[in-house]
């Protein structure tokens, strides 16, 4: 590693290289230690340029919060970036974009809940930065600055990492929607009402209500010369990146919506926010799909025909708030707010 030392009347020691002075036998040895287990070897040269241009800036938030805490911080942080190059998850070469932007974007505005807990929180925010890059659906850049917000609300790490899973619901991620209307109940009101200001919202009581409406207003219409307009567009083909290999048919399970095509079954998830397609496991042999009564074929016949007996219709699916339509013509599947009359 490189010395951290300078010559007589140089400027003041940063407190990323004062850290390094520190530990620098202890740090050189878990170099070598750490190299030589990992799956990949880590190159000196690129892990430096990684010190001084991601963990120099959080070093330096760090100090301004604890400065007490700055040996504690940089020595954790050095041995979590150096498990996540030795993975490929950050550094020059590395197919991920995500884990080395929260370095840089988020978490130097996380100086207080970073001393506190630096592997918790540098190692939670990096999987977090992974699973919404794997999401097609995921809106990391718009998760990163609403995490800021939260960070100069948090108080504590525990606060921030809760609010991060409230808001990945938030941005995207929306088979993490049961979840996260739990933790936003739990959240302290300041921090809920902080990360969820758009919706306008007095108190925790009514943030939770507001957020447990799936569709800001039924779209549907019974008039005929009005057009239905789908309130989301999910799935896709394989060959594009999506998830169905032929045109899916949906059907309702234990109450949720669901998919399946000539492969596996899916999970559909869906409300405002976002829309995901999440795999269950491989295609039944023999499903059974049950049928939806009389009285719902009956209403969901009267506001959309075209669901049930359309030309291009394969198959739809009501759980009461959306409705999915899949086509024998397209390896997406159509949701449509509709509510029970």
């Amino acid at each position: 590693m490189a010395d951290s030392t300078g010559p007589p009347g140089a400027p003041a020691p940063t407190p990323l290289a004062q850290a390094l002075e520190w530990g620098r036998e202890r740090f050189n040895a878990r170099f070598e230690y750490f190299n030589k287990n990992l799956r990949r070897p880590v190159d000196p040269d690129e892990f430096s340029i990684h010190l001084l241009e991601n963990i120099g800036p959080l070093a330096q938030a760090v100090e301004k919060a604890d400065p007490s805490s700055v040996n504690k911080t940089v020595e954790e942080l050095f041995e979590v970036s150096l498990e996540l190059m030795g993975a490929g998850y950050i550094g020059p070469n590395s197919r991920y974009k995500w884990p080395e932007k929260i370095f840089r974007d988020l978490l130097p505005f996380c100086g207080k809940p970073l001393a506190q807990q630096p592997r918790m929180m540098a190692g939670s925010m990096a999987n977090a930065a992974l699973a919404m890059e794997a999401e097609p659906a995921a809106r990391p850049e718009e998760w990163v600055e609403r995490m800021k917000k939260a960070a100069s609300v948090a108080t504590t790490p525990k606060e921030l990492l809760d609010a991060g899973m409230a808001l990945s619901w938030r941005c995207g991620m929306a088979h993490f929607r049961a979840g996260a209307l739990e933790l936003v109940e739990s959240l302290p009101q300041a921090l809920a009402l902080s990360i969820f200001h758009d919706e306008g919202a007095t108190d925790l009581a009514d943030l939770s209500r507001r957020l447990s409406t799936k569709w800001r207003k039924n779209k549907v219409t019974t008039k005929p010369d009005r057009p239905h307009r789908p309130v989301a567009l999910m799935g896709g083909f394989t060959g594009f990146g999506g998830p169905f290999d032929s045109p899916p048919t949906v059907y309702l399970c234990d109450g949720a919506l669901a998919a399946r095509d000539s492969v596996g079954e899916f999970i559909l998830f869906a409300d405002r926010f976002g829309a995901s397609v999440q795999r269950r496991g491989p295609a039944s042999k023999k499903p059974s799909d049950p049928k939806p009564d009389k009285e719902t074929v009956r209403y969901v016949k009267s506001v959309f025909p075209n669901a049930i007996a359309g030309p291009q219709a394969r198959s739809w699916a009501w759980d009461g708030e959306t409705l999915a339509i899949s086509l024998n013509v397209s390896h997406k599947v159509f949701l449509f707010s509709l509510g029970r009359p």
